[in-house]
C-alpha cells in the first residue's frame, strides 16, 4: 500500500513540475521582447517561490527541534548562496547589459527547481519510516 502511495506522491509531484514548465514555456513563446521574457522569469520564481515554501514549511512542522535548527540553518545559506551565485552568473555572462537580468532570472528559477527538488524526498509523505 506504501508503495502505491509513494507512486501517486511522485506523479503528483512530476505533474506540477511538467505543468509549471509548459506555462514557463509557453509565456516565453508569447513574449519575445527582453521585458516580456523577464516577466516571464519573474512570475515563474514566483510560483517555485511558492512550492518552496510550502515544501520547507511542510517539512519544518513534521520534524523535532534539532532537525527544524538544521533545516533553517541550511536554508539560510542556501539563499545567500544562491544570490551570490546568480548575481555572478549574470555578471560573468553579460556584465552591466540587459542579458544580466535575464541571466540572474534564468539562474534564479534554475536553482529554486533544483531546491524543491533537493527537498521533496524529505516532506513527511515520502519518508520511508
Amino acid at each position: 500500500m506504501m508503495k502505491y502511495i509513494l507512486a501517486i506522491i511522485l506523479i503528483a509531484s512530476f505533474s506540477s513540475t511538467a505543468v509549471a514548465r509548459q506555462e514557463f514555456k509557453s509565456c516565453i513563446r508569447r513574449n519575445k521582447s527582453t521585458a516580456g521574457i523577464n516577466e516571464c522569469y519573474v512570475q515563474s520564481i514566483k510560483r517555485w517561490n511558492m512550492k518552496l515554501n510550502a515544501v520547507y514549511y511542510d517539512i519544518m512542522k513534521a520534524d523535532g527541534p534539532k532537525s527544524r535548527s538544521y533545516l533553517k540553518k541550511s536554508e539560510i545559506s542556501w539563499i545567500l548562496y544562491r544570490r551570490y551565485n546568480c548575481i555572478a552568473a549574470g555578471d560573468i555572462m553579460f556584465g552591466s547589459s540587459s542579458g544580466n537580468i535575464i541571466q540572474r532570472e534564468s539562474c534564479l528559477r534554475a536553482m529554486l527547481i533544483d531546491r524543491v527538488k533537493d527537498l521533496e524526498p524529505f516532506l513527511p509523505a515520502n519518508r520511508q519510516h
